[in-house]
């Protein structure tokens, strides 16, 4: 719901498009990406650093998790 809801807020004449790429892994080939339509390449940058820095994408429980982001613009 959350997706949708940010992908409808991105004008529809605009043909290209700024994607917020979320990664996170265990370090055991098991891992996870999730997309999120940004406005801009600058919101995106700004959501990545968010991500990385918040302390609820800690490890837990002695397991090491890898996280990242990227932004990328496409159609």
């Amino acid at each position: 719901a959350a997706a949708e809801t940010a992908l409808q807020s991105i004008p529809r004449e605009d043909k290209s498009s700024t994607w917020l790429i979320l990664v996170i892994g265990d370090g055991n080939n098991d891992g996870s990406l999730l997309s999120l339509p940004m406005r801009s390449m600058d919101q995106c940058e700004e959501q990545g650093a968010i991500w990385m820095s918040s302390n609820r994408t800690i490890s837990w429980a002695g397991f090491r998790q890898y996280l990242g982001f990227e932004c990328l613009e496409g159609r």
